[in-house]
Order: C-alpha cells, then structure tokens, then sequence
C-alpha cells in the first residue's frame, strides 16, 4: 500500500477504466483522478485515488478492504474487461516457520 506499485494504478488499469466512462453503462460513474495526494496518515504524498467533487483522498486502507469485500462477493462485479497486463512477478521471500531451525529450501 501507499505506493504506485497496486494494480489498480497500472496505467492498462486506468485506460480500461477510462474507456468504460466513455460507454453506454459508464458514462454516469464519477471518477476521481489518479494523482499524487498528502496523506496525514502516513505522513507523505503518494499515487492516490480521490473524490470527483472535493478531490479528497481515498485512502488506500479503505480501498484494499473494498477490494477484499468485492473479492469475496462475486455479485459485487459490474462490470469485466480483459486486460493484458504482461508479464507480471511478484518476488516476495519464502520464510517458514521451524522448530528444528531446518527450513524447506
């Protein structure tokens, strides 16, 4: 969080939701722009989404659980798009838990 590394920042993400504005089912959705905001919060600027009246930021906290509660309720899509986003690694480290202190690799 509080990067411009999530997915919903990735610039296919945006003309995706960007072109969705532009249709039949879209064209009634206010949108925020994607820019950099201050967060008191965390204490700096970051890539944020924000409000379409007052430009407040919408805090990454809060979006994350939207994005959790939408993940586990699949009557939350309104709306599927595919995108390519090529290519796309994740390296996190393995780490286990071991008594023993041998670990699995």
């Amino acid at each position: 969080m509080w990067d411009s590394e999530d997915i919903d920042k990735s610039p296919r993400i945006q003309e995706a939701v960007q072109q969705f504005l532009k249709t039949e089912n879209g064209r009634h959705l206010k949108i925020g722009a994607l820019k950099n905001r201050y967060s008191k919060t965390v204490g700096h600027s970051y890539l944020s989404h924000g409000c379409f009246y007052c430009d407040a930021i919408f805090g990454d906290f809060y979006l994350k659980m939207d994005n959790f509660d939408s993940q586990n309720d699949p009557m939350n899509i309104r709306h599927i798009v595919k995108i390519d986003l090529g290519e796309m690694k994740e390296e996190n480290p393995h780490w286990c838990y071991s008594e023993n202190g041998e670990f699995c690799e």
